[in-house]
């Protein structure tokens, strides 16, 4: 083919067949030329394959679509056969093509394909299919009813509640009306609903997750949504969005019951993550309480609440309470709040020491009680020397019901101090809640005169002798002096006719002693018992001594005392 045969036929496939224009004179050349062939400057062309002559234009026309021409020189064009068709003008031959369905938010640059070709659609700005910007259509098709479109897939935060739900929507946007299967998966595992997840169908093309971000446990999840054309599983659609674990909470939950004088180490805890400020508080009675520690650990920030030597004053609700704020914003996007009631109990009275004194032989009893404050099911048990002590016929022991309106219980001890004389240490023991407080130890004792001189009627000839008997103490030993009430200032006896004193581990006795009294040492005694350490003087019982002369009658010796005692007052 020579160099202009090429020529031209390149001009006629590209339809730019204004190329000829320059090249041929008017038309009133053609005449010269046989049919099929057109006049050029220095003669006679046939128009070439894909073409026919317009003898009236004098032009080299391509054939139209679904025309053809196979050979040069032809003046007319052969249409195809159906289903035959061609795919551009000045076609050459007719082949099977395929009809391209129509294709929604992307770009279809043709119609029809031939047999054994492809063509790469492309998506729409932003839309995928199956995950890329672009998908092929070829010839023949794959499935003749297959819905061609692209789409966006996105997960929104529609709304972050305040206090622990964030709210996602996963939406398909398409040009096309059809129903989604959409589904949510965390970590590769399809999201069911449970106490972290909630799933709703908002539309064929939504769905809303909403995330209990109080229930993450790990530090974040990530979320993805996925979408696919229900009859076309081929379609598939997925995002990814992080979302990080806002939990918190307290180390102790509900009711937290402490005794007296114990420690309290209470923290409040929230997950930490990139996006947020954790803010942690303290607080009672709408009054901030300052934390002691701070410090992170394990991605949770915890601000620990401490007390020591825990008071009844210190019953009462804490709150804790949790604030995320965003880091750019400073907003406030999320707030909770969590509770402990500390319940302290213990004992609000201790048993205190007793000490009664026994005057004039006549004994006495000690009292002594513990009192104590518990919110649960609790008793009181007395004990002395690490033995639970039991009424007995010294002991009388008294407890309250509870519980009480107040929660308030106590129990008495009463010890008998006249059937017994020794002291005795005693110590109650609170038990609440499956555990047990002891109170401080208490000592009951007696102090007095156990025993004292008793009436005695003697001659003069003889010896007097009177005894007195007291109750030791624990502290400083008591001193005793005897005392003549006969006298008229009560003068105490003189020393010489007392004697030293004699000594148990629980008692000492003092004596007096006149040898030969005469019957002035007739008279009414008794021991006088002085304890320093309680600044308590303790009388005996009086004892009324008579002195018999042993010559003559106790009439005539009173008679002739009392006349002497006249003469002295004269």
């Amino acid at each position: 083919m020579s160099a202009w045969h090429q020529f031209i036929l390149l001009c006629v496939f590209l339809t730019v067949v204004s190329c000829f224009d320059d090249l041929i004179p008017d038309a009133s050349a053609s005449s010269d030329c046989e049919p099929g062939a057109v006049h050029v400057h220095e003669g006679c062309i046939e128009c070439p394959h894909g073409t026919f002559s317009n003898q009236q234009e004098n032009k080299c026309e391509p054939c139209p679509l679904n025309t053809y021409s196979d050979t040069s020189g032809a003046t007319t064009c052969q249409p195809c056969i159906p289903p035959l068709k061609t795919l551009q003008v000045a076609s050459t031959k007719c082949t099977e093509v395929c009809e391209l369905p129509n294709v929604y938010n992307a770009v279809k640059e043709k119609e029809f394909l031939a047999l054994g070709d492809s063509l790469r659609i492309w998506c729409d700005d932003g839309y995928t299919r199956n995950g890329s910007s672009f998908f092929l259509m070829s010839c023949p098709l794959d499935k003749p009813n297959t819905v061609y479109f692209c789409s966006k897939l996105d997960i929104l935060y529609v709304e972050e509640e305040l206090n622990q739900e964030s709210i996602l929507v996963c939406n398909v946007t398409s040009e096309i009306d059809v129903s989604y299967s959409i589904s949510w998966i965390s970590d590769g595992n399809p999201i069911q609903d449970n106490e972290v997840f909630t799933i709703s169908r908002v539309s064929s093309h939504s769905s809303k997750l909403k995330v209990n971000t109080e229930k993450i446990e790990s530090t974040a999840y990530f979320i993805k949504c996925r979408a696919q054309f229900e009859d076309h599983p081929i379609f598939e659609e997925s995002q990814e969005l992080l979302i990080y674990s806002t939990r918190s909470g307290v180390s102790e939950h509900g009711a937290l019951s402490k005794w007296s004088r114990d420690s309290l180490d209470v923290y409040c805890f929230a997950a930490v993550n990139p996006n947020d400020i954790v803010t942690i508080t303290w607080s009672r009675n709408n009054q901030d309480i300052p934390h002691v520690l701070r410090e992170t650990e394990n991605n949770l920030e915890k601000v620990h609440l401490r007390k020591k030597d825990l008071a009844m004053s210190d019953n009462g609700t804490y709150t804790c309470t949790v604030t995320y704020s965003d880091v750019v914003s400073r907003r406030v996007r999320m707030s909770r709040s969590h509770s402990v009631a500390i319940l302290v109990q213990g004992f609000l009275a201790h048993p205190h020491n007793s000490t009664s004194f026994l005057k004039r032989g006549v004994g006495h009893t000690a009292t002594i009680g513990c009192e104590a404050y518990t919110a649960s099911p609790a008793v009181i048990t007395w004990w002395s020397h690490d033995q639970q002590v039991e009424g007995a016929d010294n002991i009388y022991i008294e407890y309250s019901e509870f519980p009480s309106p107040d929660g308030i219980i106590y129990g008495y001890l009463t010890y008998d101090g006249n059937t017994t004389t020794s002291a005795k240490e005693f110590y109650c023991v609170l038990e609440a809640g499956g555990s047990t407080m002891r109170s401080t130890t208490s000592t009951v004792q007696f102090l007095g005169v156990i025993q004292g001189p008793g009436n005695q009627t003697i001659f003069d000839d003889s010896i007097l002798k009177l005894s007195c008997v007291v109750k030791r103490s624990l502290q400083i030993d008591p001193w005793v002096r005897w005392i003549n009430t006969s006298t008229a200032d009560e003068k105490p006896i003189d020393e010489k006719y007392t004697f030293p004193d004699t000594a148990s581990d629980t008692s000492l006795t003092s004596y007096m002693l006149i040898s030969r009294p005469s019957v002035y040492e007739s008279g009414a005694y008794y021991c006088e018992v002085n304890y320093p350490h309680y600044g308590e003087n303790v009388n005996s019982d009086t004892a009324y001594v008579t002195v018999l002369n042993s010559r003559g009658n106790i009439i005539k010796d009173i008679l002739s005392r009392r006349e002497r005692e006249r003469e002295r007052e004269r």
